[in-house]
């Protein structure tokens, strides 16, 4: 629904059921592609196929990531506020410091009219190659700054099913009997960390990464490293399982662009 609020904002008419299969087969390609976001890549080669603009349908993607990244740094901003003085939580309260203020600074940087205006900007415009594409993802980039509606709804998405994924996480940490016991609170305070470090592509599928990460935050809560990393497993077992329908799906051809039928002869 984001990818699909986000596309709209910028021009492409795309079904809701359509949107669904392409994020399906994305989510598929996920376990098998560089990073915890690779799915990314087949997405953008979907969006792509088909339609004219096509760097500005990748840059959708882009776009969509993007804001997702957004709100886990927004809520773990929120969240982190309790931990502030907590001396075992110093290191996460660093990172998440350091992710909201490098958010803070980058998008007055990126859209100052002041920087593209000056001589080194002008300079850098017109010697950078591929200067339409780059001009059409920069164009879908600037929905942050005209589509505010857009963007504050994309936000809210993001929100509901970031908290939502980060409470099954919580949900089968303690269905393993841990103890002691994270509180959601800590979840809601690690997961995003997690989540943008499995991002980076290290390793396929973010295998190895995710789980060192588990093991390092979840043993600030005083977790033990075997149950910090079964925890990483059990909750990717479950992404792979319930993303092997949409593999199915793409095989078959689900999530290709069907063409418009014609005026009738």
């Amino acid at each position: 629904a984001r990818w699909r609020l986000l596309m709209r904002a910028n021009g492409f008419d795309i079904s809701l059921g359509r949107v669904f299969l392409v994020n399906y087969a994305g989510s598929f390609f996920n376990t098998f592609l560089p990073g915890g976001v690779g799915g990314d890549i087949a997405k953008a080669m979907m969006a792509a196929s088909g339609e004219e603009r096509k760097a500005a349908a990748v840059a959708t993607v882009l776009l969509d990531r993007i804001i997702g990244l957004v709100a886990m740094i927004l809520m773990a901003a929120v969240v982190v506020i309790p931990f502030i003085g907590d001396p075992a939580m110093r290191k996460p309260v660093i990172v998440i410091a350091v992710l909201f203020g490098g958010l803070v600074a980058g998008y007055p940087i990126y859209f100052s009219r002041a920087l593209r205006e000056s001589r080194p900007g002008q300079w850098m415009k017109r010697r950078l190659p591929f200067v339409k594409t780059l001009g059409d993802i920069d164009g879908v980039m600037h929905t942050m700054k005209h589509g505010v509606r857009t963007i504050v709804l994309a936000l809210l998405l993001s929100f509901a099913t970031q908290a939502w994924t980060i409470v099954v996480v919580w949900l089968m940490a303690r269905e393993m009997g841990m103890d002691p016991a994270p509180t959601l609170a800590q979840f809601f305070l690690f997961e995003p960390i997690i989540f943008i470090v499995t991002a980076v592509p290290l390793s396929i599928g973010g295998w190895g990464v995710q789980e060192g990460a588990y093991r390092l935050l979840l043993g600030l809560a005083g977790v033990a490293p075997n149950e910090a990393i079964a925890l990483s497993l059990i909750f990717k077992m479950g992404l792979l399982v319930v993303s092997i329908p949409g593999g199915i799906l793409f095989a078959l051809g689900a999530a290709k662009r069907r063409p418009k039928a014609g005026p009738p002869a």
